[in-house]
């Protein structure tokens, strides 16, 4: 409920063209609202002379200014409406008890604290007789730029939230599911369905439609929106607002009513756009420098590890990284170098390991590298715990052994110097230039860079320690095939078992089928808890099966999409797909 002295918040966006709906808006919640609301105006390519204008007449508002060229007015036009979602996400960052969003082109027509006052946390219009809701086959339905049914299912114009931790990550959400659509239109409202989609069974969450008048005024009626082909209900009552406040009017805004070319007189226009030019040439060039921060970080590492190596004469060296301190190779080429200058790699597996690794399990790690993740899986574990290190090549375990030597000693942790596959042999170990993209044949393969290494099997591994894993972790080059078929005993037996790993769709095929092995893990019980998307965060296949993400993660340059609790079917599908739709799978037993 609303207490007496609740804060509220409205963002709005405009451009130049705009300015005087933004004039009809404010008009409209002095005349009408009870309680105070700060406006906060995202303006783009708007002289800021116009922030004197706003604020001589009107209080309670705020100006951010951004400066753009765009290749046509509509891509202006779309740029302006998905700032939408980074401004609520500004807003909610703030001590406002209510943030929301509105169109300039919105009419306020009676007090919005009617529906602050009630039990709901999210306040947005959905379009329950747009065509999705018609029972059409999904193929005849409009595809948005998201690649989604939900094409124009909510208005984005009009959106309220009740500020708390979970409207928060909704935001979160929505700004991440659009971030690589800001000039696409619409894009913002296709992202707000899926996002309110993904959060229904977490928020209290009011349809408004019923609020919002388009074509008529009924006595529910809020806000009145100017929405394509619903202009004339819109300019009447702006009409009746700018004639009743005529006197109040400044004429800078009528001016800019009349914008085209003629908006201000013509030297004034000329400079204002030559400013604009520059902003936009400083710009370009500032978006061209961001991007290489990380390359410049990245030659900065390189050139330290070349001095550490050459000069000091080291061949590791004690980084401090976001979880724990690590030595990190200075003479292989791997992951040294992106832990080095980022501190952290693959956030959505490192995220499901801190947070389905427990206390006191045993973690076999396959392909531990240099010992990230051995040191991630510690941590969990604590000191009830047990972790088996096993790493194949040889370059790499100089610097496992020392990362190893970091571990709480009182955890009992092992190495063995092995590969592991379906059969306990020797196989031969291709030798990449990244230490961390070696990949395991039968015979040589006319590589010439490979080395003959040891393989056990995991079932043959658990019984050599004398104990069985809770938890295994794998990326191993596509041989993850070999793995599983190589524990059949441990998918059997164990009552408490958990199995990550990447996946490698290229490297599937007849005689390293993916398939096979999952039907197993299906048939013994197993289900798939998560399944983390590739290359997108919402692929459009999963939403063609019925899912959404529970999360987004920001990782390694990408946004990957978090599914879970997947059919056997769909998992199948998924993990074998290419192009690639998935990265990782979580199994564990029911």
């Amino acid at each position: 409920m609303m207490h007496d002295k609740a804060k509220i918040a409205i963002s709005v966006s405009t451009n130049f063209s705009y300015l005087h709906n933004l004039h009809t808006l404010l008009l409209s919640r002095d005349s009408t609202q009870k309680t105070e609301i700060d406006i906060y105006v995202m303006a783009v390519n708007v002289p800021r002379t116009f922030e004197k204008v706003y604020k001589q007449n009107f209080k309670n508002i705020y100006f951010d200014f951004v400066y753009k060229t765009f290749e046509d007015i509509n891509a202006e036009r779309a740029y302006m409406s998905s700032l939408r979602i980074d401004n609520l996400n500004k807003l909610a960052k703030t001590n406002y008890d209510y943030i929301g969003y509105l169109d300039v082109n919105t009419i306020l027509v009676s007090d919005i604290t009617q529906l602050l006052e009630t039990n709901y946390d999210v306040f947005i219009a959905i379009d329950e007789e747009h065509k999705f809701f018609n029972s059409l086959p999904f193929y005849s339905v409009p595809v948005g730029p998201l690649g989604t049914p939900y094409f124009g299912v909510c208005l984005g114009g009009v959106q309220i939230y009740r500020n708390n931790r979970t409207t928060q990550e909704f935001l979160l959400f929505y700004m991440r599911i659009c971030k690589d659509h800001l000039l696409d239109w619409f894009s913002d409202q296709e992202g707000l369905y899926l996002t309110y989609k993904a959060f229904s069974e977490k928020l209290r969450v009011l349809n408004i439609i019923k609020h919002i008048a388009l074509k008529r005024i009924t006595s529910q009626t809020i806000f009145i929106y100017e929405k394509k082909g619903t202009h004339e209900l819109f300019h009447k009552n702006q009409q009746t607002l700018l004639l009743q406040n005529a006197s109040a009017i400044p004429s800078e805004i009528i001016a800019s009513k009349q914008k085209n070319q003629k908006a201000i007189n013509k030297k004034s226009y000329l400079i204002f756009r030559f400013v604009e030019r520059v902003n936009f040439m400083i710009d370009k060039f500032i978006s061209r420098i961001f991007p290489m921060k990380n390359k410049i970080k990245i030659i900065f590492y390189r050139f330290y590890f070349l001095i550490l190596r050459n000069i000091f004469l080291q061949s590791s060296w004690k980084f401090q990284l976001k979880y724990f301190p690590l030595y990190l190779d200075l003479k292989n080429k791997g992951i040294s170098i992106t832990l080095a200058t980022f501190k952290e790699r693959e956030v959505d597996m490192t995220t499901i390991i801190q947070e389905e690794l427990q206390e006191g399990d045993v973690c076999f790690d396959l392909g531990s590298n240099i010992g990230f993740y051995p040191a991630l899986a510690a941590q969990c574990i604590g000191e009830k715990g047990r972790l088996v290190c096993v790493e194949p090549d040889i370059r790499n375990i100089p610097t496992l052994k020392k990362n190893i030597n970091l571990i709480n000693p009182s955890i009992k942790t092992s190495l063995l110097n092995i590969a592991i596959s379906s059969t306990s042999t020797k196989k031969y170990l291709h030798q990449t230039t990244q230490t961390n993209l070696n990949v395991l044949y039968d015979a040589p393969n006319g590589k010439s860079d490979y080395s003959l290494v040891e393989c056990l099997t995991t079932d043959d591994l658990a019984d050599k320690i004398g104990i069985k894993p809770d938890f295994i972790r794998m990326d191993i080059e596509g041989h993850e095939v070999s793995a599983l078929a190589g524990m059949k005993k441990l998918i059997r037996s164990s009552k408490k078992l958990k199995i990550f790993f990447e996946l490698h769709p290229n490297l599937y095929g007849l005689n390293n089928d993916i398939k096979k092995e999952l039907e197993v893990l299906f048939d013994n019980n197993f289900l798939c808890k998560y399944m983390i998307s590739s290359g997108k965060s919402v692929p459009t296949e999963y939403l063609q099966r019925g899912y959404l993400p529970n999360r987004i993660f920001e990782s390694d340059g990408f946004n990957r999409g978090l599914f879970q609790d997947l059919s056997r079917e769909d998992a199948i599908f998924f993990a074998t797909a290419m192009p690639k739709l998935a990265r990782y799978i979580f199994l564990e037993r029911r």
